[in-house]
């Protein structure tokens, strides 16, 4: 990891350190203020703070015409001004009813949550930068707090001695719990998946042999890792030359990818390559890559926060024709939602259609309802989550 690196580290953070400005948004109704302030709610008992976040951050979003929203969601964002994880709940019917909860909150070890994941098993995945960690969390009771908590993998306690500066990504695979590192300035560790698995059924993949280098590859920028059955897609900065997602499998079963031939994914196809690339996304030097990614289907779309206006939005790549894909096409247009304002997007999440994004003091959920193929058309825009408890949201998912 070279210096552009840590500028585009630090740019993305601060993009997200923006002034928290309330707005009013059609999606959010009168009992969904941005009162109290956020670090108003530290040092309270969980039982106090959800009944505070009970009532003063619960809302409704009203029916969308003939659209009838998914039941129920869960919504996991990590939060970094107020240094926890927070759980939004929204009951469906013919409007949805949003309820919010701190989910986990430690002093210690919740502090800057990079990532966070719904596992297979009911626990809820979650990278934390500085303890240099990935932590299992349930919450046993449903009273929308985390209270079986357990350490799945640190640098600290692993048997392999592997480092984990910066976890990037994590996923609950079908093989293994996966974890994008990142390397970082102080030179631990080249950019790297592992594979984890709890060979022992004491709850944790420390152990010798539970962790092992499913991936290797740099020079790269990594931020975000998802898996659609055995295949990862891996988006990377590229050392920001341009935006890269990666296509990973390990074809031969042999417990790693093969990265030292890396090429376009539609050659891989007849030679048997296990890494190539799916998607090139291009971008405006120093400061012009999108910082998150993810899969929909086929198709990628992004969040492209540039300083220049002409390239901010959400972007699709579609897929199904040419790979690897270089084509896009702006799907939510900021500049046509000038109650939203600018977009900073830290995190992005595709779901049933609809697309899910944390930027600023907001939590986005974009719905395609005249099926045009884009989120621009009134009411398509709606504002899940804003103001207290949130600060400066991260990382997301919607289950």
């Amino acid at each position: 990891m070279n210096t552009t690196k840590l500028i585009l580290a630090l740019a993305a953070v601060a993009a997200t350190a923006v002034e928290d400005k309330p707005v009013a948004v059609a999606a959010v109704l009168e009992d969904n203020k941005p009162d109290p302030s956020p670090r108003s709610l530290r040092g309270k008992s969980a039982g106090a703070i959800e009944a505070k976040l009970q009532n003063r951050v619960g809302g409704r979003q009203p029916r969308m015409g003939s659209y009838v929203p998914p039941e129920p969601l869960n919504v996991y964002v990590s939060d970094w001004g107020t240094e926890q994880l927070l759980l939004s709940r929204g009951e469906c019917e013919s409007e949805c009813t949003v309820s919010t909860s701190i989910f986990w909150s430690d002093p210690e070890k919740s502090n800057r949550i990079k990532c966070v994941q719904k596992g297979r098993d009911g626990y809820v995945c979650a990278g934390e930068m500085r303890t240099d960690a990935v932590y299992k969390l349930k919450d046993t009771d449903d009273d929308g707090v985390a209270d079986d908590v357990k350490v799945w993998f640190s640098a600290a306690a692993n048997a392999e001695g592997f480092p984990l500066p910066i976890p990037m990504s994590v996923w609950d695979g079908e093989e293994a719990v996966y974890i994008l590192n990142a390397g970082n300035e102080l030179g631990e560790e080249a950019d790297v998946v592992y594979a984890t698995k709890d060979l022992n059924s004491d709850g944790d993949a420390n152990e010798a042999g539970e962790a092992t280098k499913w991936l290797e590859f740099s020079p790269s920028v990594p931020f975000s890792m998802e898996f659609q059955g055995d295949v990862a897609y891996i988006y990377d900065q590229n050392e920001n030359k341009e935006g890269f997602v990666w296509r990973a499998e390990d074809k031969d079963k042999s417990g790693s990818v093969e990265t030292s031939h890396p090429v376009d994914c539609v050659d891989a196809e007849g030679t048997g390559n296990e890494f190539c690339i799916y998607a090139k996304i291009a971008g405006i030097p120093p400061l012009g890559i999108p910082v998150s990614a993810a899969m929909d289907g086929p198709d990628v779309v992004y969040v492209d926060a540039n300083f220049m206006p002409a390239s901010k939005g959400v972007f699709r790549m579609k897929g199904g024709g040419q790979i690897p894909l270089t084509d896009t096409e702006l799907v939510w247009d900021p500049s046509l939602h000038p109650v939203i304002g600018d977009i900073a997007g830290a995190d992005i999440r595709a779901k049933d259609g609809e697309i899910w994004v944390t930027t600023d003091a907001r939590v986005l959920r974009l719905v395609d309802m005249d099926g045009d193929g884009k989120y621009n058309s009134e009411g398509e825009t709606l504002v899940w989550l804003e103001g207290a408890p949130l600060d400066r949201p991260k990382a997301l998912d919607v289950v």
